[in-house]
């Protein structure tokens, strides 16, 4: 007897699905798509060729037809994890958290077993945590889950560590790391972030090793060439860092923020007229501090005022603006007229600096003006080398009327710390206590300017106790420079107060991290910024207390000498 035509299908079926398996073991994916797609052309129904397609396409980067296909998947066979995993995965894709979720809890109450029910969950729900600073306790248990099931599960190895590091556990974090570059050591990408987290944890030698590491396997990572740059200006070596920035803009050349710590790099050599170029790529970088401002009148292009008048805005910090407000007396003698916007911590200060036609305080209305330009974008306009900034000081000038409490024959004001939001605040900051040698100098007072919550510090350590706190007399910067003006000496670590006690042309000593900011150059003393200023720097990273002997041995000595000439 004849046999049936549809009696031969599912016979036919099934060998057709277990030779589109073997294509896609063998890599072939576009074979295996066509033979997938043959099966459903001839049984829609196939939960098999479904869930395949569903994958293959996800992995295509098609969400919307991944879905599709999931989406049958799961309807011919609910139970199945499988497939309720390829549904939460498309879901994912297409920003549909919520219901990605669902699919994903329901495959793992299926199947707890499965290490990627969990690794799924806390990838989604992390996503779905959006830009929090911290991942929630639920990413972090999905993760260890997965690798309790599975402990060389490489993708977990590492999204739990990517997780604790921004839970700021990076010894645990450098832990898991380890164990993933030890499954993969031809893995460049583990080895560039266990130097991440190296470089975070103050092992700069151990993270110059890893990014040589991967490097070597991937030298088109341009994401660890940069990163390495950032080691190399990490430890005081520009030219070095620019090096390596080089490397990679080769691979990503409108990267801003490789230009922009490139910049940083050029002027800490001080290579100022190619610096000052890459400093505008500042303003392509999402992450920079300060948004840019959109007017309707052009950005200033460096061409003679003619009598036009000129917006400066501020931008960043105070001590930027302090440190480039220096600007706005040679615009005006070529002929601008100026008007400044600044913080309004600083209205006072400025009130009376030269060179400003108009100030106002940012958030005020502004008055009319013809061109503009951001206060720190000046030295390039103006193409500023370091042997010719403008440093005559003082540039600012008191409001006057302070009267220090308690005065003695050598007076101190101190500032051991800035602002703690500043990217680099931890390197470059210290505690009150490292300043108490200073209150058994014979005829010496210390005065603290520091102003906000570190100033609370001083009451809390016993070694501070004759430090005489001004904060309560410091409503703002104009305050705190009229009693600058009523000390011998400040000492200050990189803060607005430094900047502002250097325009004044106050003897100020400023103490540096090893890697300093790219206005103190390298290896000097002195800054051509301000001659009244005085720079301490750490002989290697982290090391306070060596600056602060040398801070001791030429105070005594200043000190003493002091006495002798009075006496």
């Amino acid at each position: 007897m004849r046999r049936r035509p549809d009696a031969a299908r599912p016979a036919r079926a099934a060998s057709e699905l277990d030779r589109a398996a073997e294509l896609t073991r063998a890599g072939q994916r576009d074979a295996a798509e066509a033979a997938y797609r043959h099966v459903l052309s001839r049984a829609p129904d196939s939960f098999r060729a479904n869930h395949a397609l569903a994958l293959l396409r996800l992995e295509r980067g098609d969400a919307e037809q991944a879905l599709a296909f999931a989406e049958r998947a799961v309807a011919l066979a609910p139970s199945n994890p499988g497939a309720l995993l390829n549904l939460g995965a498309a879901l994912r894709s297409l920003g549909r958290l919520d219901r990605s979720i669902a699919a994903t809890l329901r495959a793992r109450a299926l199947a707890p077993q499965i290490a990627e029910t969990h690794y799924n969950l806390g990838n989604t729900l992390d996503e779905r945590a959006g830009e929090q600073p911290r991942p929630s306790a639920e990413v972090e248990h999905a993760y260890r889950c997965a690798l309790a099931l599975r402990p060389t599960y490489l993708k977990a190895l590492y999204q739990l560590a990517q997780t604790l590091i921004r839970s700021h556990e990076l010894a645990e974090a450098l832990g898991w790391l380890d164990r993933a570059c030890a499954l993969e050591p031809h893995n460049a990408a583990l080895h560039a972030a266990r130097a991440v987290v190296l470089r975070q944890v103050d092992r700069l030698e151990a993270a110059e090793a890893s990014y040589r590491r991967a490097v070597v396997l991937d030298p088109s990572a341009a994401a660890a060439l940069f990163n390495y740059g950032n080691l190399r200006l990490a430890r005081a070596d520009p030219a070095g860092a620019i090096a390596w920035y080089d490397r990679a803009l080769d691979f990503n050349p409108s990267d801003a923020e490789y230009h922009w710590n490139r910049s940083l790099a050029l002027l800490s050599a001080g290579r100022f007229e190619e610096g000052w170029i890459e400093y505008e790529w500042r303003w392509r970088w999402h992450g920079f501090s300060t948004p840019r401002r959109d007017f309707e009148q052009p950005l200033w292009d460096g061409s003679p005022l003619g009598g036009r008048t000129i917006l400066l805005h501020a931008e960043q910090g105070l001590g930027d603006t302090i440190q480039f407000i220096r600007y706005a007396k040679p615009i005006r003698a070529a002929g601008g007229r100026v008007v400044v916007e600044c913080q309004p911590e600083l209205a006072r200060l400025l009130a009376g600096a030269p060179g400003i036609d108009v100030l106002v305080a940012a958030g005020a209305p502004l008055p009319a003006f013809d061109t503009h330009a951001p206060l720190l974008s000046l030295p390039r306009l103006m193409r500023t080398e370091v042997a010719s900034i403008p440093a005559a000081t003082p540039y600012l000038q008191s409001p006057g009327g302070f009267r220090l409490p308690r005065p003695r024959r050598f007076n101190i004001g101190i500032q051991w710390a800035g602002n703690p939001k500043h990217a680099k605040d931890k390197q470059r900051s210290i505690t009150p206590d490292r300043f108490a040698f200073l209150q058994s100098l014979p005829g010496v007072q210390v005065y603290s300017l520091q102003v906000g919550w570190p100033g609370d510090e001083l009451a809390t350590q016993r070694s501070t106790a004759a430090i005489i706190d001004l904060a309560p007399q410091l409503k703002d910067l104009g305050d705190t420079a009229a009693a600058i003006m009523s000390l011998d000496l400040v000492v200050s670590v990189d803060t607005a107060v430094a900047h502002l006690a250097g325009a004044l042309g106050k003897p100020v000593w400023t103490l540096l991290a090893y890697a300093a900011d790219w206005r103190w150059l390298l290896g000097r003393e002195d800054t051509p910024w301000y001659p009244s200023m005085r720079l301490f720097r750490q002989p290697s990273p982290g090391d306070w207390d060596a600056v602060m002997q040398t801070v001791a041995a030429h105070l005594k000595a200043r000190v003493f000498r002091e006495r002798d000439h009075v006496s």
